[in-house]
């Protein structure tokens, strides 16, 4: 009986070990990709939402001045678009679409 009792607490442990593993892991992956300017995607989704604001925005020249931020909350991620400083489009992206957020 104390064999079985020792043998159920040593198995808890490898269980819990692996889901604070499983939890960490998560969690540096939203920190480290999550709601900052630096990540592998976050150029691509630069790019798709300043060429998204220059489509809706035809009757504007040029790109100067223009700047996009993405923030990713993990179900989808925002893409703010600047004009020298200044909020005028704020988008999302999720399902491989771009879409305005009002």
């Amino acid at each position: 009986m104390e064999n079985e009792k020792s043998s159920k607490n040593g198995i808890s442990k490898y269980v819990n070990i692996a889901l604070i593993l499983l939890i960490l892991l998560f969690g540096f992956n939203k920190f480290t990709s999550g709601g900052s300017v630096l990540g592998a995607g976050n150029e691509n989704l630069s790019k798709l939402a300043l060429e998204y604001y220059l489509e809706k925005n035809s009757d504007q020249v040029g790109q100067e001045g223009l700047e996009a931020i993405v923030k990713n909350y993990g179900c989808h991620s925002e893409i703010h678009i600047f004009k020298n400083g200044e909020l005028v489009m704020r988008t999302g992206y999720s399902g491989g679409q771009v879409y305005e957020i009002n």
